[in-house]
C-alpha cells in the first residue's frame, strides 16, 4: 500500500508533468532538425492522418522516424499525467473553486488530445482539390460534394495576390452547408474542414476564370479540440483573474528613529 501511495503521488506531482514536457520539447525540437534534413520523409506528413503515416511511412523509415514514435509516447504520459492531476483534485472533492482554473486547462487539453486521436485514427484527408468558380467535385473517400461558389481575390496595392475567399458549399446527402475559407479561416461543416491553398487565373474566351486549390479534411475530431480550446482559454482567463485578485502584502519598510542615540 506504502508503494501504491507513492507511485500515486509520484505521478500527480507537478514536477513529473514538467519534466515530460521538457523530454517532449527536446524530442520535438530534435525531430525538426531530422524532418529538415529528410524532406524526402517528412515532408509530405501532413498528407496523411497521423497514424496511418506512423503505419506506412514510419515503420519503413526507422530509424528515422523513431522521434515521431517517441514524441507519440510522451504526448501519451503528458495526457495520462493530466488525467490523473485532473481525478485527483476531483477525488479531494475540494470545496475552494481557486484551483479550478488549473482543472479547466487540464480538461480542456485532454478534449484537445481526445480529438487528435480521433482524428488520426479515423480521419481522412484529400489534397490538391482544383475546382473552378461555379464547378462542383464529388469526393467519394469523403462522401460529399464541394462548388465553389464565388472566389474574391485580395489583392496588394502591387497586385500581387495575397489571399482568396472562396465561397463554399458543402454537401453530404440531402443536407449542404455554405461558408467561407480563407488564409487562416478554413471553412467547418461538421466534421469537415476545407483549407485554401491558394488559387490561379484561368484564361477563357469569355475572360480569366478563377479556379481555387483546397485541401479537404475529414476529421470527427475537430469539435473536441474546439470545446478544448474554449475550455482552455477559460481556465487561463480564471487562473489569471484569481492571481490580480489575490491580496499582496505591502513591504515593510523600516522605521528610522528621529531621537539620536
Amino acid at each position: 500500500m506504502r508503494v501504491l501511495r507513492a507511485l500515486w503521488r509520484l505521478a500527480v506531482h507537478p514536477v513529473a508533468f514538467v519534466v515530460i514536457c521538457l523530454l517532449w520539447c527536446l524530442d520535438l525540437g530534435l525531430g525538426s532538425l531530422l524532418a529538415y534534413e529528410r524532406p524526402d520523409i517528412f515532408g509530405a506528413m501532413d498528407a496523411y492522418p497521423f497514424a496511418l503515416w506512423l503505419r506506412e511511412v514510419g515503420r519503413r523509415t526507422l530509424p528515422w522516424s523513431a522521434w515521431v514514435y517517441l514524441l507519440a509516447a510522451l504526448t501519451w504520459a503528458m495526457t495520462a499525467s493530466l488525467a490523473l492531476c485532473t481525478a485527483n483534485w476531483f477525488w479531494r472533492r475540494r470545496r475552494s473553486l481557486r484551483g479550478l482554473g488549473e482543472v479547466l486547462v487540464h480538461l480542456g487539453f485532454l478534449l484537445v488530445f481526445g480529438g487528435f486521436v480521433v482524428e488520426a485514427t479515423v480521419g481522412t484527408r484529400v489534397h490538391g482539390v482544383q475546382i473552378p468558380v461555379g464547378g462542383q467535385v464529388a469526393l467519394r473517400q469523403l462522401g460529399i460534394t464541394l462548388r465553389l461558389e464565388r472566389a474574391e481575390l485580395t489583392r496588394s496595392p502591387e497586385g500581387e495576390v495575397l489571399d482568396t475567399v472562396s465561397t463554399l458549399a458543402v454537401g453530404e446527402g440531402a443536407s449542404s452547408v455554405t461558408g467561407t475559407s480563407r488564409l487562416n479561416h478554413p471553412l467547418i461543416a461538421g466534421a469537415t474542414v476545407v483549407y485554401p491553398r491558394g488559387s490561379l487565373e484561368v484564361a477563357t474566351p469569355h475572360g480569366p476564370l478563377i479556379v481555387g486549390r483546397y485541401d479537404v479534411h475529414r476529421d470527427p475530431g475537430v469539435r473536441f479540440v474546439l470545446a478544448g480550446a474554449v475550455l482552455l482559454f477559460a481556465g487561463t482567463l480564471w487562473a489569471f483573474g484569481l492571481y490580480l485578485a489575490k491580496p499582496r502584502l505591502a513591504p515593510v519598510v523600516p522605521s528610522v528613529s528621529s531621537s539620536g542615540p
